[in-house]
């Protein structure tokens, strides 16, 4: 048997969580990075936005001894860049990373996920500027 979640229940349930979310982040980015700037939109009152990361409603497929079951979650996007060729134009496409049937786990893998990027982005222009400097 498979139960389905429609998505309108998806959308209604992420509506509900969403404020959840973004008041978890913005303490979460106050608590460890005071002082800093960061960009958190909220579009179409489900869908977060955080420097570029984003969390759109989705649906999770939980395996039951009966089933099949939906579930209503956040999935969590980012973008890649697949550089130019001679033969092809650049081009951007949503990548999913994970996905979240909470808003205290959709709140933490967001703030996980940025961070962990600001860090990449901070080790590679430091290892560039060290190269340079050698």
């Amino acid at each position: 048997m498979y139960e389905v979640v429609t998505d309108n229940e998806v959308h209604e349930w992420c509506r509900k969580e969403a404020p959840v979310v973004m008041d978890l982040v913005q303490r979460a980015f106050t608590a460890l990075l005071p002082g800093q700037t960061f960009q958190l939109d909220l579009e179409d009152g489900h869908t977060i936005n955080l420097d570029g990361v984003t969390l759109l409603p989705c649906t999770m497929e939980v395996k039951r001894i009966g089933g099949i079951k939906e579930f209503p979650a956040f999935q969590l996007t980012d973008w890649k860049v697949y550089p130019a060729s001679r033969m092809e134009p650049e081009d951007v496409s949503e990548i999913p990373i994970s996905e979240h049937r909470s808003a205290w786990d959709a709140a933490s893998a967001l703030v996980q996920y940025v961070l962990a990027q600001k860090a990449r982005y901070w080790f590679e222009g430091e290892g560039q500027a060290h190269e340079s400097t050698s």
